[in-house]
């Protein structure tokens, strides 16, 4: 700091001042953060030259689906041609929420059909079986109500007839860790 000090009173025409209260100035400056060392704005520049790393790569994708089985074939089948025309590969979760035997049974059928034709995709299914496991699991380990969990998995349809949150709950458990 003295030598900074003495270059500024050697190079300054204006300042011809004590240099103690420029070494003063100086290490209020640095106390701010407003004076930083070469040093610093050496390792400051080189972090701002190096490229940003990569973002991580989508590994998952999660689709919610409610007795459309057929709007369900034409998504997932856009959504792999989409990949595979781009070299992308990814797991795909289908949470289901159809009200009958008849439409899980007719998305898992789609789901067996995409699946063996695209092996490299890893296509997983949610359904209300698959749900009931999930409660009976965590009610089990965790020792919470039945209906707690029930309810953030599986709630009423007459009482709370829209299920979105639900199913996002379903896939956030099957994908931990997963980049959805």
């Amino acid at each position: 700091i003295e030598t900074h000090a003495q270059f500024i009173l050697k190079n300054s025409k204006a300042l011809k001042s004590d240099p103690s209260l420029i070494v003063q100035e100086l290490k209020r400056l640095i106390h701010l953060d407003l004076l930083q060392s070469e040093e610093t704005l050496r390792a400051i520049l080189k972090r701002i030259e190096e490229p940003n790393p990569m973002p991580k790569k989508i590994s998952t994708l999660a689709v919610i689906t409610r007795d459309r089985p057929l709007a369900l074939d034409r998504c997932l089948k856009s959504y792999i041609e989409n990949a595979v025309r781009f070299g992308k590969r990814y797991t795909i979760i289908v949470s289901d929420d159809s009200k009958t035997e008849e439409n899980r049974s007719a998305n898992n059928e789609i789901l067996k059909k995409i699946a063996s034709k695209h092996p490299d995709f890893e296509i997983r299914y949610i359904g209300y079986e698959e749900k009931t496991r999930y409660i009976q699991r965590i009610v089990e380990k965790s020792g919470l109500p039945n209906e707690s969990i029930r309810f953030l998995l599986l709630p009423d349809p007459g009482v709370h007839p829209f299920s979105a949150g639900a199913n996002r709950n379903a896939i956030l458990l099957d994908s931990i860790g997963e980049h959805i």
